[in-house]
């Protein structure tokens, strides 16, 4: 009989460093930010990507996988469907209360930015990004996830911690 592996904590982390690539969803009706955000995310080799045009494409692609996207990136401005629409969408889709939702945008009124925060959105990158902040940013937002699932200490948190987050959220 062959000896079971040692559990560990880092068997068991869910935002440990992942050993396939993470599965990620791009929104955005640019074609030219879909290519330079895919081509940064996948020189890393830990994502594996994803590109939709629209929310319809992008709905599309959730519908057709049999697991979750580990992680969406959504433009705000897109047409008919908005970036906040389609983040309302996503977060009551089934397995997708959890995924980090990564809002672009070229707008940095505040109102705008609150409002991501109001429909899901864990975090928002502002154009023109820096790709190389782009991992450590979803990173970030992977850790903040689990920490809302799995409270700090492997519990459920509570509303409370969601509201506290969200108010110290850096904008």
């Amino acid at each position: 009989m062959s000896p079971r592996p040692a559990h560990t904590a880092a068997n068991h982390d869910p935002v440990s460093e992942p050993t396939d690539p993470l599965s990620i969803l791009i929104v955005d009706d640019d074609p030219d930010a879909c290519a330079i955000l895919s081509l940064a995310l996948e020189a890393s080799g830990t994502y594996d990507v994803t590109v939709a045009q629209s929310a319809t494409e992008a709905l599309d692609a959730i519908k057709s996988r049999h697991e979750p996207f580990n992680g969406v990136f959504l433009d705000i401005r897109m047409p008919k469907i908005t970036g906040f629409e389609l983040c309302s969408i996503i977060r009551s889709t089934s397995g997708y209360s959890n995924v980090p939702i990564i809002m672009i945008t070229g707008m940095t009124e505040q109102s705008y930015l609150q409002a991501a925060y109001v429909v899901g959105a864990d975090d928002y990158i502002e154009k023109p990004y820096d790709l190389n902040e782009i991992p450590a940013r979803f990173s970030r937002a992977r850790k903040k996830r689990a920490h809302l699932v799995h409270g700090p200490v492997g519990h459920s948190s509570s509303g409370r911690v969601v509201l506290s987050v969200v108010q110290g959220a850096s904008i």
